[in-house]
């Protein structure tokens, strides 16, 4: 006899992993079958049995989610989604990432309802959701969940453990090097500049995320036809919100017309620095001798890679939306962010943007 969803939460919940009821599909419709019943989820997914019991006996036909991060151990998942309308195919891509790097351990891993794979490995460090790290891959960390099996898909597929790699048979594999490797690629020139986008954006939040999507988008050479479905997919599943057709053709979609990426600045030696550093004192040295270390052809690039990955996603969001360079929008962010720690300020630059 198959075993019930209950049955089957009540299982991930033996194995420490805290599972959460997520709202199933309607077959046909437009409904992902991707929003929790409970609300505050990252705070209440948990692997206590009289709350499942009670969860899977309210709503029987609940899919089930696993809280990925600290509350499932440790649990970092990489989703290797295959979306042809986005023109992304992640197992395509980690096929050839492995062939160039090395394989991953082997851990447990399922196939989802559209065909792509979830990978699971645990990482004592925190990882953090990332959207698009690479081609149609993403990040499942703190704050994030994924669909287990035997949760339906809205194509009427259900997700199912690969017979080969099934939970029961591979332990959850410990993330190696080339696992943390994989999660944190190191240049902008491979073309793995991560770009993070949180579960939900809320209003004052929605406009910026979208245009920062655009921009990961285009940076990937995605065509104006599958950004557009990309964006749309996005609005629907995270805004809250969604934004109306109208809203995103006057607001967003405009994006779409800019040129991208903007280029390193060229700086040019100031002419008062040059006559200053003509200047001799009384023993022959020049006023500035310290200035003549530094290369003022090309100022140091600023290296997101220092930043939390929130204030990373910011920065390079903002860079690629206005065109700037990243020195020009971090700087920016970090004194906006100093003057939120402070607690002292609101900026409310257009309707739908507070910070």
């Amino acid at each position: 006899m198959d075993e019930t969803m209950k049955e089957w939460a009540l299982k991930y919940a033996q194995m420490g992993l805290a599972v959460l009821p997520v709202k199933p599909p309607r077959l046909g419709g437009e409904s992902p079958g991707k929003r929790s019943y409970i609300s505050e989820w990252q705070h209440k997914a948990t692997t206590d049995k009289g709350q499942i019991e009670e969860w899977w006996t309210k709503w029987p036909d609940a899919n089930i989610g696993i809280a990925t991060g600290a509350k499932s151990g440790g649990l970092v998942v990489i989703d290797l989604d295959v979306d042809e309308e986005k023109g992304e195919n992640g197992c395509e891509f980690f096929k050839k990432w492995e062939a160039e790097n090395g394989a991953l351990p082997e851990t447990a891993q399922t196939i989802t309802g559209r065909g792509g794979t979830h990978l699971l490995y645990r990482d004592s460090a925190t990882q953090r959701n990332k959207q698009g790290l690479y081609n149609g891959v993403d990040i499942r960390g703190d704050g994030g969940y994924f669909l287990a099996p035997p949760s339906l898909h809205k194509n009427g597929n259900t997700y199912e453990w690969d017979c080969a790699f099934h939970i029961d048979d591979i332990p959850i594999a410990q993330a190696d090097n080339r696992v943390i490797e994989f999660l944190t690629p190191k240049t902008k020139s491979e073309g793995q500049q991560s770009f993070y986008m949180p579960d939900k954006l809320p209003e004052g939040q929605r406009t910026s995320g979208l245009i920062s999507l655009i921009g990961s988008q285009r940076s990937r050479g995605l065509s104006e036809e599958a950004i557009r479905a990309a964006v749309k997919a996005e609005n629907e599943a995270r805004c809250e919100p969604p934004l109306t057709d109208e809203e995103l053709e006057r607001e967003i979609f405009p994006a779409l017309t800019r040129g991208w990426k903007a280029d390193h600045p060229y700086y040019e030696k100031p002419d008062f620095i040059k006559e200053l550093e003509e200047e001799k004192d009384e023993r022959g040295f020049c006023h500035l001798s310290h200035f003549s270390q530094v290369s003022w052809d090309i100022l140091p690039e600023f290296n997101c890679e220092w930043l939390p990955s929130d204030y990373k996603g910011m920065v390079v969001g903002l860079s690629e939306s206005l065109q700037v360079p990243l020195e020009m929008a971090g700087v920016a962010v970090l004194i906006i962010a100093s003057l939120a720690i402070q607690k002292k300020f609101t900026i409310h630059p257009k309707p739908d943007w507070y910070e």
